[in-house]
């Protein structure tokens, strides 16, 4: 008899860390769905790439503690928007105490590194970020998949909770939102406008998706992996929805700078073995 554990809307892929550890590992361990041979780990010899790593200092500045968010920049300026303010979820049976939502980043942040400046603004004060609840609570989920084109962010998907009354619902948010990142910007750092004048949204379930990535190749996006997790993530496979999509969803999108949508492909590449 086998039994499953649900894995974490957010842990689609490896980190770093256990990474380390596979790699001085003495013994093979193998996840469910592994294949059983493994690529090369070159650990000498010359490599395609480099990757080197740089603590940025910015002096007194002001910095969120932020993961599993979207990035964009324009310049020297980043805007950092979703994702959660704590460190790795909870294991409890408790799905609000997992991701508990006074967790969820309901800030738009500007961080320049240059001048070590940073900037917020409030998008869950809806006074000040022109939204309504539904698109405030869709611009702050955690693990989203997103990709710049030019000065536009387009933002998918993610894994939201909503709370009504008193009662939190947690789903992957079937939404795709375009942001004008030097609007935002200016709305950040000097409060002209607001945040809703400066997006556009809509929704289909081609985006659906929590985990993933969001490529672009010659005007088609690429959205790959990832998984729709319907639920709080309470270990409780009973109470919950989960679906690895397994492929990589080719579309594109259709975005005037006034209305967005997108315009799904047929091919879709399953990624799964025959």
């Amino acid at each position: 008899m086998k039994f499953r554990i649900p894995r974490s809307p957010t842990c689609l892929l490896p980190s770093l860390f256990g990474a380390l550890v596979a790699l001085t590992s003495t013994t093979a361990l193998q996840a469910q769905d592994q294949t059983s041979t493994f690529s090369p780990v070159v650990t000498n010899g010359s490599l395609p790439f480099d990757i080197s790593l740089a603590l940025q200092d910015m002096g007194s500045a002001s910095m969120p503690t932020l993961q599993s968010y979207a990035f964009g920049q324009v310049g020297d300026d980043y805007v950092f928007i979703d994702g959660r303010t704590n460190g790795l979820h909870n294991f409890s049976a408790n799905g609000t105490t997992n991701f508990p939502p006074a967790y969820q980043n309901t800030d738009v942040w500007v961080i320049n590194p240059v001048t070590q400046q940073t900037w917020s603004s409030s998008i869950s004060n809806l006074t000040n970020s022109g939204l309504t609840q539904a698109q405030a609570d869709s611009l702050s989920v955690t693990s989203p998949e997103f990709h710049q084109i030019g000065t536009t962010l387009y933002v998918a998907g993610g894994y939201e909770s909503t709370t009504v009354g008193g009662n939190t619902t947690f789903s992957t948010s079937s939404n795709l939102t375009a942001i004008d990142l030097p609007a935002v910007i200016n709305w950040v750092q000097n409060g002209t406008g607001n945040l809703a004048s400066n997006i556009r949204q809509t929704s289909d379930p081609a985006v659906q998706v929590t985990g993933g990535a969001l490529t672009e190749i010659n005007g088609t996006m690429l959205l790959t992996l990832g998984q729709n997790f319907d639920g709080g993530y309470n270990g409780n496979t009973a109470s919950i929805s989960q679906t690895y999509t397994q492929q990589v969803t080719t579309f594109n999108i259709v975005d005037n700078g006034t209305t967005l949508s997108i315009t799904t492909s047929s091919f879709n590449a399953s990624l799964t073995s025959t």
